[in-house]
């Protein structure tokens, strides 16, 4: 209990460094760095999106440009709309007729709430783990449909959704894109060390 109380603490701590924004940088940081990607903003086409909220991405090679796939992120909570978080495959990867692929295309539905000066550290968490499941649905390139994406063994579904929470809190990743939601400033080195070491508090009997 005790320890629980103190991650809980750490967790209010970072917060205020954590908003949709931020994590958005962090996500393009991850994509950029490592995997030699980025997302690029589309303007959707009239009656393409269920709500004015509803942002629109393609996910583009860096050298090249070719787009690997479709994202509709609807990040924001609203009256009717259901809590959740999770992700949802709207067209899997295929080989198609004459040798031109179907590119996927996914969707990503959170509840973040717009009043919310920071995030809590969960909601940051649980943001990048659904993250991971898009980004890996979106990397498919198969050539049946229904092995596209997160269709396989839990192992292999989860294991890179697991990964974008690692670089949550990860303190060299979180100093690069956490960023105060009122001052800019960006997070403290020692606050990010701090909060990882309060999430490892017996991590060996998880």
């Amino acid at each position: 209990h005790r320890c629980r109380l103190q991650q809980e603490q750490q967790g209010s701590g970072i917060s205020e460094y954590l908003t949709y924004g931020s994590l958005m940088k962090g996500v393009e940081l991850i994509l950029s760095e490592l995997l030699g990607l980025s997302f690029a903003t589309e303007e959707p086409k009239p009656g393409e999106v269920w709500h004015p909220s509803v942002q629109k991405y393609t996910l583009r090679e860096h050298q090249g440009g070719r787009v690997l796939g479709v994202l509709y992120m609807d990040p924001f909570a609203r009256p009717g709309k259901v809590v959740q978080s999770a992700q949802f495959t709207l067209q899997g990867s295929k080989q198609l007729a004459g040798g031109d692929t179907q590119i996927p295309v996914t969707t990503l539905v959170y509840s973040l709430p717009l009043e919310m000066v920071g995030l809590p550290l969960s909601y940051a968490i649980t943001f990048m783990h659904e993250i991971g499941h898009a980004v890996h649905s979106l990397l498919s390139e198969t050539t049946f449909q229904h092995l596209s994406g997160t269709r396989g063994t839990v192992d292999f579904v989860e294991f890179p959704s697991h990964l974008f929470e690692h670089f949550v809190l990860d303190p060299n990743c979180l100093t690069k894109y956490a960023a105060h939601a009122k001052s800019g400033a960006p997070l403290p080195a020692e606050l990010g060390r701090s909060c990882l070491q309060s999430r490892q508090h017996f991590a060996h009997i998880e």
